[in-house]
């Protein structure tokens, strides 16, 4: 089941990112890269998007459940490094760029 379905944006070709299991590993990769090879973005994990909202919720003081994620995200962009912002409901923003966390 893929709990971000039309969340993920690509920054590089504006594309939404796809599911798909990758060596028994769940990835997200831009439609452009998928089916043409022609986008230059990289994938990224789902455990790596979970991690970021559970410790936005962490601070937020919410609840993290993984099945209504959607309800707390309202876009996620990619950019052709994978450095990642999510866009959240109450109006915060999450980056993780380089590996490291901020909101």
């Amino acid at each position: 089941m893929n709990l971000f379905r039309k969340l993920i944006i690509c920054k590089s070709c504006g594309k939404f990112y796809n599911l798909k299991t990758q060596r028994g590993t769940e990835v997200f990769i831009c439609q452009t890269r998928k089916n043409y090879g022609t986008c230059d973005s990289k994938t990224i994990r789902m455990k790596e998007i979970l991690y970021m909202i559970e410790k936005h919720c962490d601070l937020s003081r919410v609840e993290f459940i993984k099945d209504e994620c959607e309800k707390l995200v309202s876009e996620i962009i990619i950019d052709k490094n994978g450095n990642t912002n999510i866009f959240y409901k109450d109006g915060k923003i999450g980056r993780c760029e380089n590996s490291k966390i901020t909101f």
